[in-house]
Parts: C-alpha cells; structure tokens; sequence
C-alpha cells in the first residue's frame, strides 16, 4: 500500500510517497503518541499551550519520520493543511494496527441496534 502526503511547501503542494508498510519504529512511534495523548487528555487542569504544542512536535516526529525524511518537521508543521492530517491519522492507526474496515465492522456488529436506540429515545 503507498501512503501519499501532500504538503505545502514554498508555495506549492508537493506529493511525498512511501510504498512500505509501517514498520516496528512506526508502530513504535504511533504508541508513543497514544501514550502521551492518553496522559495529556487525562490531566486534571485540562489541556495547556505546552500540551499543544507538545503534540504537534509529536505529529511532525511521527510524519517526518514515516515518510524516511522526504520532509523535515518543520516543513511539516508549517505546510500541513487538514487533508494532510487526515493521512496522518490513518498512518497512525495503521500502525496501531487498526483499520476502517474494523470499525465498520464493529458498527455492524450490533445490527443497527444503537440506530433503532436512538431513534426510540428522540
């Protein structure tokens, strides 16, 4: 499976590809993330500037790294647009190891029961 990002770099959008799957230091580095959104969302005082921006560096490590460098993290921060996050995103959950095709089956799992459930309760 390639993995395309499109980010804007110097003006222009520019198209990096990897064509391997993720690796042990990706899923390595996809725990890590989940490890410190666990412990930041589950602070008492709430999320902080430091936090965000905490979680930015993590997501520019993360994508830098995937795409073996084709970019640096800054370059990612600064041209990433919301389509480039939602790459990201996938790449993080493939690398957890869970898929869009998981979560649809786990939607069909209960029958439409929870859509029958919320349609009695309105």
């Amino acid at each position: 499976m390639a993995y395309e990002i499109k980010l804007l770099i110097d003006g222009e959008k520019k198209t990096y590809v990897r064509n391997e799957p993720p690796m042990l230091i990706d899923m390595t580095n996809a725990m890590k993330y989940q490890a410190h959104q666990i412990k930041m969302y589950n602070k008492k005082d709430g999320l902080t500037d430091k936090d965000l921006d905490q979680q930015q560096k993590d997501f520019a490590m993360i994508a830098s790294s995937f795409w073996h460098k084709q970019f640096s993290e800054k370059a990612f921060i600064a041209g990433a647009d919301q389509e480039s996050m939602d790459v990201l995103y996938k790449v993080i959950g493939d690398s957890l190891g869970t898929s869009d095709d998981e979560e649809q089956s786990a939607d069909k799992s209960d029958d439409g029961k929870a859509d029958r459930e919320s349609a009695r309760t309105n």
